[in-house]
């Protein structure tokens, strides 16, 4: 996407400079440095291992190979469950319940920087 992509998207500036320097090349490097041990927790086959240190070992990894090994086993899923208002101290409150969740075949390269979750309640049971 473009700067102004992103930005008309909800991104600052800052957060698209992080993302243009983020560098997958390296982070394919630090995840083939891991241990047999790990990435088999991970979820890693062992052609897989062999795989990715192969790919690491490279000088320079091409766009395709990056595109083989990134993150396209995780799936995400959105899901919209309820909304609402209510009066609450002479006040409308409006509430919207999401559920999201993701699953993958193994561990992927992925950073979270851009999700915040606030919750709060007028009583003690929540």
């Amino acid at each position: 996407m473009s700067d102004s992509e992103l930005i008309s998207s909800g991104f600052a500036l800052e957060e698209i400079a992080e993302i243009r320097a983020f560098d997958y090349e390296e982070e394919i490097r630090k995840t083939a440095a891991l241990t047999d041990e790990t990435l088999t927790a991970y979820g890693y086959t062992t052609e897989e291992i062999i795989e990715l240190r192969q790919v690491a070992s490279m000088e320079e990894i091409p766009e395709n190979i990056i595109q083989a090994i990134s993150s396209s086993t995780m799936t995400t899923k959105l899901s919209f469950v309820k909304s609402g208002s209510r009066v609450e101290s002479g006040k409308t409150m409006y509430y919207s319940e999401f559920i999201f969740s993701w699953k993958w075949s193994r561990i992927p390269i992925f950073r979270v920087i851009d999700m915040v979750a606030i919750a709060f309640a007028s009583s003690t049971s929540d």
